[in-house]
C-alpha cells in the first residue's frame, strides 16, 4: 500500500507523536481481510520546480504577478496524484491566465530527485538537492510511486519577471 504524504510529517512513530505508518495500519486493521498484511510504504516526494522568463503588460507589478504565478503553480503541481506528470502545456497555459502576464519565454520544468530513490544503509535516507532540468517543452514523468510536490518557497523556481 502506498501512500503519499506532505512534507514533514512523521512516518515513523516517535515518542509521544504517533507517524503516519502506524495510523494507516491501524486504519486499515479493521477492514482488511483476515491473515492479509499490506507492506505500507511512503511514496516518493519529488519536488518541482521552474525557470521562465515572463513578459508582463506595463503597469503591472512583478511581485504581484510572481505570487500568482507561483500560487498557480502550486495549486496545479499538489493536486496530481501518484505517477500523474507535470505538463508543460498545462503549466503554460496556468502562467497566461494570470493577469498581466503577455507572454511565457524558455519554461523549463525542474525536479528534485525522489527521496527514497537510491539505496542507503542508514536508517534515513538522505535528502538528494541536486535539480534535474527538462528542455523546454518537456514534461517531468513520474513513476508510479512518486507524487509531485511544490513548495512556494522552494529554490527550484526562478521566474524571470520583466516588461518587454
Amino acid at each position: 500500500m502506498l501512500v503519499a504524504t506532505e512534507p514533514g510529517y512523521l512516518w515513523e512513530t516517535s515518542g509521544a507523536v504517533t507517524g503516519l505508518h502506524d495510523t494507516v495500519d491501524q486504519a486499515i486493521r479493521e477492514v482488511r481481510p483476515i491473515s492479509i498484511f499490506p507492506n505500507i510504504r511512503p511514496a516518493n516526494n519529488v519536488f518541482i520546480g521552474v525557470r521562465a522568463d515572463i513578459v508582463l503588460k506595463s503597469g503591472h507589478d512583478a511581485p504581484a504577478v510572481a505570487a500568482s504565478l507561483r500560487d498557480k503553480l502550486e495549486r496545479r503541481v499538489n493536486a496530481l496524484g501518484l505517477g500523474n506528470a507535470v505538463l508543460h502545456s498545462e503549466v503554460v497555459h496556468d502562467f497566461m491566465d494570470v493577469a498581466g502576464v503577455i507572454d511565457v519565454q524558455q519554461l523549463h520544468l525542474r525536479r528534485c530527485p525522489s527521496r527514497l530513490a537510491t539505496v542507503t544503509f542508514g536508517t534515513t535516507p538522505i535528502f538528494q538537492s541536486e535539480m534535474i532540468e527538462a528542455a523546454t517543452g518537456e514534461n517531468i514523468e513520474l513513476k508510479a510511486d512518486e507524487i509531485a510536490v511544490f513548495d512556494v518557497g522552494s529554490p527550484f523556481t526562478d521566474l524571470r519577471i520583466g516588461d518587454r
